[in-house]
């Protein structure tokens, strides 16, 4: 457990800040991610209860209020106070404070695995934040969290995974950009789905690749 605000500063900044409970706020360009607390309810509520927001998101069913409340109290906001990072994101635009969605970096049930999840209101789509905020989360927030030395079920985090339904096209693309692998293809919830993973290395290679291609770029200029 750290005993001081811990930052990380690349393409998006994240700040790990201890207390009562484990804070994390992500800071990107057009973005402010933090950790979902119980104020959040109102708002969560309305996007689970969505029905067009979650045709295509889980069984395809929107979740009542209760469900919500259960999910806040007893597993994310829960797993912030026992300072476990892998867990629920409320998405803010970093200038307005508008609510925007959630994103999820929660667990699989396999020791090392996260799976990935992510749920915008309809004023998100199409307008290229949800790539700014997954990359943010999966290219720099679970890179740090290796680094602040968590474990994943007793395990460091070594791989993320995430599903997308067969007809969800801006899902796919989504986790096209960010480098995720198509695994296999099969049903879940009722529906045939596409599985992709990506490996904690695999980030690290795109990371350092990125470093050496802007290294040139600066000997250049």
């Amino acid at each position: 457990m750290t005993s001081s605000i811990h930052s990380y500063k690349g393409a998006a900044e994240i700040f790990f800040i201890p207390g009562d409970t484990l804070n994390v706020t992500i800071f990107t360009d057009k973005l402010y991610m933090r950790s979902v607390q119980s104020s959040d309810l109102n708002v969560y509520a309305a996007l689970y209860g969505d029905p067009e927001v979650m045709a295509k998101f889980f069984d395809g069913e929107p979740k009542s209020r209760e469900y919500v409340q259960n999910r806040i109290e007893n597993i994310w906001t829960k797993r912030w106070k026992e300072y476990d990072p892998y867990n629920s994101f409320a998405v803010f635009d970093r200038t307005s404070r508008e609510f925007l969605g959630v994103i999820t970096l929660g667990h699989s049930g396999h020791p090392g695995e996260s799976e990935l999840v992510g749920i915008a209101k309809k004023e998100f789509w199409n307008r290229g934040l949800a790539t700014e905020a997954l990359h943010a989360i999966v290219k720099e927030y679970a890179p740090a969290t290796l680094r602040e030395g968590y474990l994943l079920d007793g395990k460091p985090l070594a791989k993320i995974l995430a599903t997308a339904r067969v007809d969800n096209e801006a899902s796919i693309k989504l986790l096209d950009r960010l480098g995720m692998e198509l695994q296999k293809t099969d049903e879940k919830f009722g529906a045939l789905r596409h599985h992709y993973s990506i490996n904690l290395s695999q980030l690290e290679a795109i990371t350092a690749q990125k470093a050496a291609n802007e290294f040139k770029k600066s000997e250049s200029n």
